[in-house]
């Protein structure tokens, strides 16, 4: 039997354990049969798990049911070399959530796999696409505490899942296996699906098996997310999460310009775990806008035109006119957030019903290449005083009421502010309650060197805008609440001076401490010297014993002699 050859990707094959994911039974033989051979041969542990069994989408037969088909995945893939094996019989397509991302990550970590196997998503298959996007996220999660491969297999997926570099103007964005020649062995392990023969003739008559494709996750390189999310338009897709109209509806408002990066956060937006989603999109470009118009099942989306430009504060009002769900939060086109946000602050916000905002951690950074460049993160406790000093909340970062900011609080983007809209905008929530801290970040924010606010390129226009909102809420001041500030800036200043204090303590007990190292150095290197001399000394020594050991010796042999004939001198027969 002829080994498969993965060419650069052999470093699979030195896993130390993985874990097969597939939709519905038979997708893992479909998939990667001869990659699970290998692996068995490599004797590298596998565990298979097969999140659906619905056998309605394959056959109506009374006879074929999920407790038969499982019989049958299970003999096939004994043949593979896979010994363990988990069915989670959920509903599907609509199975994409935090329970079953957390129940994958759990299987991942229970493995103890550095290797993971599970379909494409751009698979046509809804429920494929659903298992697949649950893993990955999965994986995620898991990469930020260890490093993990993910490696995908097509079923009916475009070959290769991503294109080339050559068609999109882009470099794939993971390494290309072509599995192919363990045909015969993959025909015979869908021969244990007998149940399923009318199901798979094409695959069982060639034994083929589609494109491979392989990402290597490790913590804070996290662009296989962002370059996956930009793939397709997932969007347009059947969500992997079922609807749920009766909880509480989160609406994502987004200001296009019309930009690629749009497909990347909206894509973003269908895969977030909260089961009730809207996107409420402006064309604030002024130009013409691709189509948005959204296929049945695929992402909630209320497309705002606008017949001119319009600038981010005008937009965001736009936007706010037409926020009218339970929960809002902004978002720009070119960032995009984690499956878990909007679940993550709706939580927060229900279990503060007093707070005007929920907000979460926000790592910000560069792609480049594969690379997510991570530059900072935006990690801070709510502090009402600092934000009148400097905006540490993106945009993306904060969910909020609607109806408050509406109706009870009046709250507007200043249109006076061609930036920093926002800050300003979160300076007015401010005014009516605290807001509320994540501990996760969950909301990426992209660096874009080509648009965006202009916030980090053009400092004098920042230090215009902000100079003009200080001045507006300067002059809104009570005498009290200057007070508050002096008091705020006291306690700031006799900090900043403590810990000035602290670090020139802390220099002087380092300067004594290098002064103290140098001292014992050049002791060390004294009896460095004084040691060698005593080695040579040693030495010497050595030498005079060898010497006199060897006169000992000299005279031993002498004194013996000289007794033999002593002895044979005084004999009595003498």
């Amino acid at each position: 039997m002829k080994n498969a050859r993965f060419g650069k990707s052999d470093s699979v094959l030195k896993s130390k354990a993985a874990v097969v994911f597939a939709a519905v039974p038979s997708d893992e033989t479909r998939g990667c049969a001869s990659l699970l051979i290998e692996l068995a041969e490599a004797k590298i542990p596998v565990t298979a798990v097969i999140t659906g069994s619905e056998t309605r989408a394959i056959s109506s037969a009374a006879t074929i049911t999920p407790e038969r088909v499982e019989k049958e995945c299970r003999k096939a893939l004994g043949f593979l070399g896979v010994t363990r094996l988990n069915f989670w019989r959920e509903s599907l397509p609509g199975h994409f959530n935090e329970r079953t991302i957390a129940a994958a990550e759990k299987a991942v970590l229970a493995a103890g796999a550095d290797l993971v196997l599970v379909c494409s998503p751009q698979e046509a298959d809804a429920r494929r696409r659903a298992t697949a996007w649950l893993v990955i996220e999965a994986c995620r999660r898991v990469a930020v505490r260890t490093p993990v491969t993910v490696v995908m297999y097509s079923i009916d997926a475009p070959s290769p899942t991503h294109g080339s570099g050559d068609e999109d103007g882009g470099k794939p964005s993971g390494e290309s296996l072509k599995i192919t020649e363990r045909r015969q062995d993959k025909i015979e392990a869908l021969d244990c699906y007998p149940s399923l023969a009318n199901w798979l003739p094409a695959a069982r008559k060639t034994g083929a098996e589609g494109a491979i494709e392989k990402f290597d996750l490790v913590s804070r390189r996290r662009a296989s997310q962002p370059v996956l999310l930009a793939s397709a338009d997932l969007y347009r897709q059947t969500r992997c999460t079922d609807p749920d109209l009766t909880r509480p509806k989160v609406q994502v408002l987004i200001r296009s310009m019309n930009r690629d990066n749009v497909v990347r956060a909206l894509n973003s937006v269908a895969l977030q775990t909260w089961p009730n989603i809207e996107v409420v999109m402006v064309n604030a470009s002024g130009r013409e806008h691709r189509d948005m118009s959204m296929a049945e099942g695929g992402l909630s989306l209320v497309f705002v035109e606008s017949r001119q430009p319009l600038p981010r504060p005008q937009a965001a009002n736009a936007l706010l006119e037409r926020a009218d769900a339970d929960f809002a939060l902004f978002l720009d086109d070119d960032d995009w957030i984690a499956p878990e946000h909007c679940s993550r602050l709706v939580t927060q916000l229900q279990k503060s019903p007093e707070a005007a905002a929920a907000f979460s951690a926000v790592e910000y950074g560069q792609l480049s290449d594969d690379d997510w460049e991570l530059r900072h993160v935006f990690q801070a406790e709510f502090d009402r005083n600092r934000l009148l000093f400097e905006n540490y909340l993106p945009v993306h970062s904060v969910m909020f009421r609607p109806a408050q900011v509406n109706t009870e609080w009046n709250c507007r983007f200043d249109t006076e502010l061609e930036i920093f809209e926002d800050w300003d905008f979160w300076i007015q929530l401010s005014q009516q309650g605290d807001f509320v801290a994540g501990d996760a970040a969950t909301a990426y924010y992209c660096e874009n060197q080509a648009a965006g606010s202009g916030v980090f390129k053009n400092e004098a226009a920042g230090e215009k805008f902000a100079a003009r909102l200080q001045r507006k809420w300067a002059s809104r001041l009570t005498p009290e609440r200057f007070a508050e500030l002096l008091r705020y800036s006291q306690t700031l200043y006799r900090d900043l001076g403590n810990t000035s204090s602290e670090l020139d303590y802390s220099r002087r007990e380092a300067r004594q401490c290098s002064e103290t190292l140098s001292a014992r150095e050049k002791e060390i290197a004294n009896f460095q010297i004084h040691t060698s001399g005593l080695e040579e000394i040693l030495k010497a020594k050595e030498k005079d014993i060898t010497q006199l050991r060897g006169a000992l010796e000299s005279l031993q042999a002498a004194a013996k002699s000289r007794l033999w004939l002593i002895k044979k001198f005084f004999r009595p027969d003498n």
